[in-house]
């Protein structure tokens, strides 16, 4: 309305990544009957800070450790946080607060595995909210020591990474006065690939695209790419003594799938009509489809009926019969896209995973990471 004004308001959190930095925020207004336009702020500059180094008017210290030298997905970390006030000073460190902002990325915080000095911390002494712990541990006389525990396990998909982790600790030189004492601990844990998962196979290449780019997965599978795809199915194997039929022919459009289909005839898992013909190109019925799967990986996975089936349908079926993902993680390796299957779509994972020769990794959760081809 005329003379309203909006207020909105949020907060962010500074990551140690950040500092030394001046970080800025675009803010986009749009509407229905006004230009967009574009605000910045002035821009906010995060100090660095010395990790380990102590500051404010008393000296005390902190160490952080995760007791590993690196972790694999699916291991449980425990970190551990020593805070001091070290005996020879002569104040208490009062009101002594411990927060961490857990790298939720690679790590998955465990919900009540906080110790004080190896006890359970209470609701009263710790929260978890949004990333961040807060242990809350009182007073530190001189010469005593806290000690807080809490444990995190690596995420399925956290490989060739480092987790990073710094806790603060800041309290009052005196009692009831400002929090004016501070230090800082982190830790860097990588996680390598997982070497207790090796390769464990690798999946060929069963569908292809087209010469324009596309792989159109709503289009009919035709009886010589159905005897194309159950051939790599087999490794390719020799043609088998079957000759080429007529209507398969270099100019016809499906010579490309020549030897499968010979192959198929003389197994018996496809057969010619009553002239002779094959009809490459002709869609295959799913009773057609039966008889080939039958022939090659001994399922009937679809209706005994004369109608046909789509190329990712068809897809899909062999997918779930050979035990490969739909979604798998292509782990940093290039692979071929199709113009009409863009990233973010809802077969692009599935179609990834049919149209490209990969070997491949299952990590301890079982899901699918591809490596190089070998």
């Amino acid at each position: 309305m005329p003379g309203q004004t909006v207020v909105i308001t949020f907060q962010a959190t500074a990551l140690e990544s950040g500092m030394g930095q001046t970080w800025y925020n675009v803010a986009t207004i749009s509407s229905d009957n006004a230009p967009q336009r574009q605000v910045t702020d002035v821009g906010t500059t995060i100090p660095r800070e010395e990790i380990g180094t102590p500051q404010g008017p008393i000296t005390v210290s902190a160490t952080k450790t995760t007791g590993r030298p690196y972790a694999y997905p699916g291991d449980v970390v425990t970190y551990t946080i020593t805070a001091q006030n070290p005996a020879d000073n002569d104040h208490t460190w009062h009101n002594v607060t411990l927060t961490d902002l857990i790298d939720t990325g690679a790590v998955t915080f465990i919900s009540g595995s906080v110790t004080i000095n190896g006890a359970s911390a209470n609701a009263a002494q710790h929260s978890y909210v949004n990333r961040l712990l807060t242990v809350r541990l009182g007073d530190l006389a001189p010469g005593q020591t806290a000690v807080v525990q809490f444990r995190a396990v690596v995420k399925p998909d956290a490989h060739d990474t480092v987790v990073h982790n710094t806790a603060t600790l800041v309290g009052s030189s005196t009692a009831g006065g400002p929090q004016d004492t501070m230090v800082r601990v982190s830790t860097q844990l990588p996680v390598p690939r997982d070497p207790r998962n090796p390769i464990t196979g690798i999946h060929m290449q069963l569908f292809r695209g087209f010469p324009d780019g596309t792989w159109r997965p709503e289009a009919t599978m035709t009886r010589a790419e159905a005897a194309l795809v159950f051939h790599r199915i087999l490794v390719r194997p020799s043609p088998g003594a079957a000759p080429i039929p007529p209507d398969v022919y270099p100019q016809s459009g499906a010579f490309f799938a020549a030897d499968a289909i010979r192959f198929f005839l003389a197994t018996g898992g496809m057969s010619l009509d009553a002239s002779g013909n094959f009809r490459p190109l002709t869609p295959i019925t799913q009773r057609e489809f039966n008889q080939l799967s039958m022939s090659v990986i001994g399922q009937a996975p679809l209706p005994d009926t004369n109608a046909s089936l789509t190329r990712i349908l068809a897809a899909g079926i062999l997918a779930d019969a050979q035990g490969r993902s739909r979604n798998p993680n292509t782990n940093g390796h290039p692979y071929n896209t199709f113009t009409d299957v863009p990233r973010g779509s809802s077969n692009f994972g599935l179609i990834t995973e049919m149209s490209v020769d990969h070997g491949y990794f299952y990590d301890l959760h079982g899901n699918e990471w591809w490596e190089e081809f070998r």
